[in-house]
């Protein structure tokens, strides 16, 4: 198995686009380029592969020089890839859908829109915190401005809820507990230096207080977790329920 460290793959969408043209429904390369899977959506059979794979457009495309560029679409497409391989990325697993030159990297673009899918990512990645290495802050947006146009539903159409939610699960890559936003210093920070995510269900790191930590579903842990990470300021509500 091939492993790789995203800090050695090289973002570069104008380069990756220039090397692909639309033939009717399908989107054919002129250079041999990968397309790369992240395992979860696989294990959530949001992607199924076979002889022709269905894939969720939640994708990076690599070439063999290790430019990619990423897709943000929230809808089905169909891949018939010449070899599927099993690489690592950061310590997690990816599939490899290898396309070769002169092929179509993506066959048939055509997207039935299904509104399952909404749940189905916002559970993945913001609930559970798993996102792919190639996803940055503002991809997160862009992923949720797409869910109207590609699953057919009306949430997303207001962004704010989701600018809000990946705020929330952004953080510090050096601590997770202080928001990615506040410790961030430029724009372009933010886009070469992806934040720790951390799912809205992490009782360790979601909840500040020591209240909210306990007062959920999850009492025995959120009082180890309380114990061990402890509030050192009082919110409101405390202060309220205190007396």
């Amino acid at each position: 198995m091939d492993v790789y460290d995203s800090k050695d793959l090289k973002r570069n969408s104008d380069l990756i686009k220039s090397k692909l043209k639309t033939v009717g429904n399908s989107i054919i390369t002129n250079v041999n380029l990968s397309i790369l899977v992240y395992h979860k959506f696989v294990d959530k059979e949001m992607t199924i592969l076979d002889n022709v794979c269905k894939v969720v457009g939640i994708i990076a495309i690599m070439d063999d020089d290790n430019n990619y560029a990423i897709m943000t679409v929230p809808g089905v497409m169909s891949v018939e890839p010449n070899e599927i391989e099993d690489i690592e990325i950061d310590g997690e697993h990816y599939y490899k859908l290898v396309i070769i030159k002169g092929e179509a990297l993506i066959s048939d673009t055509t997207i039935v829109k299904d509104t399952g899918y909404v749940y189905k990512v916002f559970d993945l990645l913001v609930l559970k915190g798993k996102v792919p290495f190639f996803l940055n802050y503002e991809d997160m947006l862009s992923l949720f401005k797409n869910f109207p146009e590609y699953t057919g539903t009306k949430i997303g159409k207001d962004t704010l809820p989701f600018e809000i939610f990946t705020a929330m699960i952004a953080r510090d890559k050096n601590d997770p507990t202080k928001d990615f936003r506040l410790t961030v210093k430029t724009h372009n920070d933010a886009i070469k230096e992806p934040p720790k995510w951390v799912g809205l269900m992490n009782i360790y790191y979601s909840f500040g207080s020591t209240l909210s930590k306990i007062a959920g579903s999850y009492f025995k842990t959120g009082v180890l977790v309380a114990a061990v990470n402890k509030n050192k300021k009082q919110t409101k509500l405390e202060k309220i329920l205190k007396g």
